[in-house]
């Protein structure tokens, strides 16, 4: 099925084997339902009046911190979540067969690469980036889940990457809403941190040192791909 929409991106909706595949402005995502999940309804924070499962979907790709999304029809129900859906996120005590739950991947074409859940490439940096926002981390326990995605902290090693990590930080209203610093690598420009203390990045461009056991949002980047 083709649906046009605002700004003349073109939508391509395949369901196959529970894949919805899309295309828009030459980038190239993939939604996959998530069935372990179905039939439970997700914490209740969502997007009402939303009639269109299309509709849901193309509020997940504009969200740079979305990785996947739930939707019901027959509630007009939709809601970005920034991380998979997991028993940790989903309640199950409420049985609701018309809940669907996919995950977003971006597929970057000219690598013939699928990132890891909710990573967005930026092809003037060259790497794809992920905001975790929902569920924050110790220094090391949030280093271990970019390794686990195949990534690593992100790196503010040049004026365009931190220019785009600010833009992004300071215009994306769940990153503006939550805590101002975000765990990010050293750099050569840094100060050496004390024993016990990591380096953070705040909206502002500002490098700060926290104590690595504070629970923080951070972004990981994935380059070598």
């Amino acid at each position: 099925m083709y649906f046009e929409v605002p700004r003349c991106v073109t939508l391509i909706f395949v369901f196959c084997i529970q894949n919805v595949w899309s295309e828009s402005r030459m980038r190239h995502y993939d939604a996959v339902r998530y069935a372990p999940m179905e039939g439970r309804m997700p914490p209740v924070n969502p997007t009402l009046g939303i009639t269109r499962e299309v509709q849901c979907y193309m509020l997940c790709l504009k969200d740079v911190t979305c990785a996947g999304f739930s939707y019901s029809k027959l509630l007009s129900f939709c809601m970005l979540m920034g991380e998979k859906a997991t028993d940790d996120v989903i309640a199950i005590s409420n049985q609701m067969p018309h809940f669907y739950h996919f995950t977003v991947k971006e597929l970057v074409v000219s690598k013939n690469v699928l990132l890891p859940q909710g990573y967005r490439w930026h092809d003037d940096l060259d790497l794809a980036l992920r905001f975790h926002i929902e569920n924050h981390r110790t220094r090391d326990q949030a280093l271990e889940v970019c390794t686990v995605e195949g990534g690593v902290f992100v790196t503010i090693d040049t004026n365009d990457k931190m220019i785009t990590v600010l833009n992004l930080l300071n215009t994306n209203s769940k990153l503006m809403s939550g805590p101002d610093n975000f765990y990010v690598a050293p750099t050569n420009t840094t100060s050496t941190a004390p024993v016990g203390q990591c380096d953070v990045l705040n909206r502002s461009g500002d490098f700060q040192q926290v104590d690595c056991n504070t629970q923080l949002p951070f972004i990981c980047e994935k380059s070598n791909i």
